[in-house]
């Protein structure tokens, strides 16, 4: 690891649409300070912008205790499901983030592999990968598996979650939004995220 073997302050920052969630989570992992762009003038690929970093992704509140949540598949970077939970965290005063992280290029268990180990709590798995995520598991096909849940020893189970099965016929984001809520933090939506999403 880069930061473990520093001598001094560093800042890692990965490139484009796949390294959106480094940007995001840099000051967690240490570093001094991250970046965003003004809206409209990014200097580089996969660049938030200054506002959706300390908006929707609390970047002054994030800390070594806040619990990081991912959004996993491709496209997934402008899903409104990311802005949504983080809505919801910060509506609940809840200390965690939803980060995008985009898996294009290899299978899933081996981009997992290499994320800093018992960093990730859980994440949703949108349905370009659920397939994978039950390999991810271990669990034989057919079941299907949309929600991953990491264990002390690294490994991880896995959930279903219907509303974000493609096939599911969902009445509402919110209503998604809310499910996701629930499912991430294993506890009843309290009234303030409910009142935000409403499922009527």
């Amino acid at each position: 690891c880069i930061l473990a073997e520093s001598e001094g302050p560093i800042v890692a920052l990965a490139m484009g649409e796949a390294g959106v969630f480094t940007r995001i989570l840099a000051p967690r992992f240490g570093a001094e300070f991250t970046f965003g762009c003004l809206s409209g003038r990014a200097s580089a690929p996969g660049q938030p912008t200054s506002e959706e970093l300390l908006e929707s992704f609390r970047l002054a509140k994030l800390t070594l205790k806040t619990k990081v949540f991912g959004l996993i598949g491709d496209p997934v970077v402008g899903s409104p499901l990311t802005a949504l939970l983080n809505a919801g965290f910060a509506a609940a005063d809840y200390d965690g983030v939803l980060v995008p992280l985009l898996v294009r290029g290899c299978p899933l268990d081996q981009f997992l592999a290499v994320l800093p180990q018992k960093q990730l709590t859980a994440a949703l798995v949108l349905p370009s990968h659920a397939p994978q995520a039950a390999q991810v598991t271990g669990t034989p096909a057919p079941h299907l598996h949309n929600v991953l849940r990491a264990r002390e020893d690294g490994s991880y189970d896995g959930e279903y979650l219907e509303t974000l099965d493609a096939a599911a016929a969902v009445p509402n984001l919110n209503q998604q939004a809310l499910a996701c809520y629930e499912c991430l933090t294993k506890q009843s939506a309290p009234r303030e995220v409910k009142a935000l999403f409403p499922t009527r």
